[in-house]
Formats: structure tokens, C-alpha cells, sequence
């Protein structure tokens, strides 16, 4: 090996090392400071070298399951490489290491509308971190704790590598955050405001009315704004189709989010030119119901309430796969594409980024089984996190390990 990196015959040492499995490659970081360097600037650092690597990774199909309790129940999951956000029924959250279960951070949700929290949505990117913590309003002026039958919603914002917090609002209305690397949106009733960050600065980016969209339909991204009504989905660049000069935003001001103290409505999502958005139309002879979309290379990927899996790309439909129990949801990272039933988890993979051309790979058990709630599955390069909806456990099935373990926090 060392007339291999002395001669600086870097095709035969990737053929050697690509040989490896991720756990060895990293045993073999700690031979000297040669074999560090080259490994992470030839392998860790390289696209090609990494696809190489996920693409061996994930066709193997081989993994091993651990779990990471929890004594609070659990409401919503996301992911990251490196960790875990957990969304509790009680209106906080915490930031999990994946590999060791620990607690990195804790985000209590402090609320002066609501008590009596019953689930917390949350998302994760590399730069925020964002909760949605849904409760009853208390009743004004009782001078007590009472509370009433309707519900509130708590937006809270943090910067990932501080942990200061960026916002808190309450809002009455129906609201849903979206999260994407450094884009944030609020869907508060039926408007859409959608901010840029800069470490812990915001601009304005886009506002629009979403009137006839039902929530829970609206995702954001890579920059797009995919949602879908009735039989038709649609798509939005957010980037080109921005409906204000970006400026900052002081989030201190109560306009930010909920109703606009201007009389000036915001412009509905349909009025927007047509080289900024797409549309696709299911077939009319579908009898089915969208129930969650996938933006792939620009081409949806489509989960119906048949259990069908459609591919839309130009103006035809593609079959990919049927469930054969209760379809849930999809979920989408890195080449890999969940399809998310009540009691299982399907896997398919993306061979080449640049084309929607996805493989079956191999079916998971849902550890905790439901029958009445769908389950809370987040995924990554490497694992797949799946807890049951008001459970206390976290399942992780890594596909890189070859050891069992369990985690308790």
C-alpha cells in the first residue's frame, strides 16, 4: 500500500478502498495521517465516490435494527445525517444524536395562548430548526388555567448551530410551517409567507393566497413549492416567481405571520405566470384520491388513496408500484424513496440523480403497528427513523452497521 500512495496511483487505491464498507473505510482512517487525508479528500469529499458508496449501501439491503426510548410519547419525526428532531405530544421537542440517543438540545414550547398540547410538528434542515405545537386556548380573563374547545398553534424557530431562538408566534387559525434548507414558510388559514434566512436575518421572499388548497397538501422542496388539489398537482419555482424585492423582515412584528393588517390582498397562486409553475392531471379514469407528492427531478411522484405509486412525467403516467394495505404518506431523501402504508414500509432507490428511474429494494415491518394512525418515518443517506404515533420508542434501521443496539433517554 505504501508504493501505492508513494507513486500517487490514487485508480488502484479507489479500487481498493471502494472495496471497503463504510465502517471498515473509517477503521482505516486511523492507520496514519496519509491514509486520513487521502481517504477523506478521494472518497468522503468526492459525489462520485459517495454515490458509488450509497449505491452498494442500499442495494445490499442488508441492516440491523436499534432502538432509542423515549419516556415522553412521540408526535412527529425529522432527520438529518447526524440527528434526530423529535415532536412530543406535549408541545416540545428535542434534538437527538442519532448514533448515541443523546439529548443535544431541548425545545420546551412556552405559551401564554394554550395549554393541554396534543402534538408538535416539526422539521429540520442544516441551518433551522422549526416546531409547530398544537393546543387548546386558554380562556381570557378567568384568572384560571381553564380552557376552552379551540384549538391554538405555537410557531417556534431556532438557528441550528446557536440554538437561539429566531421566533415564537401564536396564532387561532389553522397553520402549517414548511421548512428547506434555508427557506421557511407559513401557512397560517389561507396565506402562504415564505422567508429566506441569513444565519439569523430574514428576507421576505414570497407571499400568496393558497385559497382552495386543503392543509396538509402543501410541501416545500429544493426551492419548489409543490401542492395538489383535487386530481392535479401543481408546482412553483419560489425562487423565480418571488412576489417581493427581498428585504429584511423583522419577525418581532405581529404582520409576519397570520393576518395582514393591509387591506392589499395577497395574489393568488393561479395568477402567477406560467413560466414560473407547472401542472400535472391525473388520467380521468383514476377513481382515486392524491394522498402525497414526491418532487423528483422535477417529475411528481404520486401516492393515490388506491395504494397506487404514479411517476408524471411531460404528458404521460407511469405505474411504479401498488401497496397492498393502507396507504399513508411518502417520504423522500437522498435517492431514497419511502412508500409509507399503516403496518409497512417500502424502499425504492434512485440509481441516477439525473433520472427518475427508481428500483425496489425491500419491504420493512413498521415496528409499532397502527392500524389507526400513520406512522412517524423520517429517512437519511444511511437509515430509515420510524416511531409510532404516540408511542415511546424510536426505531432505527441503519444500513450501514452490522450491530443491534438499544438507546434509552
Amino acid at each position: 500500500m505504501e508504493k501505492l500512495f508513494n507513486h500517487n496511483l490514487d485508480h488502484i487505491l479507489l479500487k481498493i478502498f471502494l472495496r471497503l464498507d463504510a465502517v471498515s473505510l473509517k477503521s482505516c482512517q486511523l492507520v496514519n495521517i496519509e491514509w486520513r487525508g487521502w481517504i477523506r479528500y478521494n472518497i468522503w469529499k468526492s459525489s462520485r465516490t459517495r454515490q458509488i458508496l450509497r449505491d452498494r449501501l442500499w442495494k445490499g439491503c442488508t441492516y440491523s435494527r436499534r432502538n432509542i426510548h423515549s419516556r415522553k410519547s412521540i408526535s412527529s419525526l425529522s432527520a438529518d445525517e447526524t440527528s434526530v428532531l423529535v415532536g412530543y405530544t406535549d408541545g416540545s421537542a428535542a434534538l437527538l444524536d442519532l448514533i448515541t440517543g443523546d439529548v443535544l438540545q431541548s425545545f420546551p414550547c412556552d405559551s401564554t395562548l394554550c395549554s393541554d398540547f396534543t402534538s408538535t410538528q416539526v422539521k429540520l434542515s442544516n441551518q433551522l430548526v422549526a416546531s409547530m405545537s398544537v393546543g387548546r386556548i386558554r380562556i381570557p380573563n378567568s384568572g384560571t388555567r381553564e380552557i376552552n374547545n379551540k384549538p391554538g398553534f405555537i410557531v417556534n424557530l431556532w438557528n441550528r448551530k446557536s440554538f437561539k431562538k429566531l421566533i415564537q408566534k401564536e396564532e387561532r387559525e389553522l397553520t402549517e410551517i414548511l421548512l428547506s434548507g434555508n427557506l421557511f414558510g407559513v401557512i397560517c388559514g389561507r396565506d402562504l409567507k415564505l422567508w429566506r434566512s441569513y444565519d439569523e436575518d430574514f428576507s421576505l421572499l414570497f407571499q400568496i393566497n393558497l385559497q382552495g388548497v386543503v392543509y396538509g397538501t402543501v410541501e416545500l422542496m429544493n426551492g419548489c413549492l409543490v401542492y395538489y388539489i383535487d386530481k392535479i398537482v401543481h408546482w412553483v419555482d419560489v425562487n423565480k416567481a418571488q412576489t417581493h424585492e427581498e428585504q429584511p423582515s423583522d419577525f418581532n412584528d405581529n404582520t409576519i405571520i397570520g393576518a395582514d393588517n393591509s387591506t392589499q390582498a395577497y395574489p393568488k397562486v393561479e395568477n402567477l405566470p406560467t413560466e414560473f409553475r407547472k401542472s400535472w392531471k391525473l388520467h380521468e379514469n383514476d377513481n382515486c384520491e392524491i394522498l402525497s407528492v414526491k418532487l423528483i427531478d422535477g417529475c411528481p411522484v404520486i401516492l393515490t388513496s388506491n395504494g397506487d405509486v404514479l411517476i408524471l412525467e411531460a404528458d404521460r403516467q407511469r405505474h411504479l408500484y401498488r401497496l397492498d394495505d393502507s396507504p399513508c404518506t411518502l417520504a423522500y431523501k437522498n435517492s431514497v424513496l419511502l412508500v409509507i402504508s399503516r403496518s409497512s414500509i417500502h424502499l425504492f432507490y434512485q440509481s441516477q440523480p439525473s433520472h427518475v428511474r427508481l428500483s425496489y429494494l425491500t419491504s420493512l415491518r413498521v415496528e409499532d403497528d397502527n392500524s389507526y394512525c400513520t406512522p412517524c418515518v423520517a429517512v437519511n443517506s444511511t437509515s430509515i427513523i420510524e416511531a409510532g404515533r404516540g408511542g415511546h420508542i424510536i426505531h432505527i434501521t441503519d444500513f450501514w452497521r452490522q450491530n443491534s443496539s438499544v438507546v434509552k433517554i
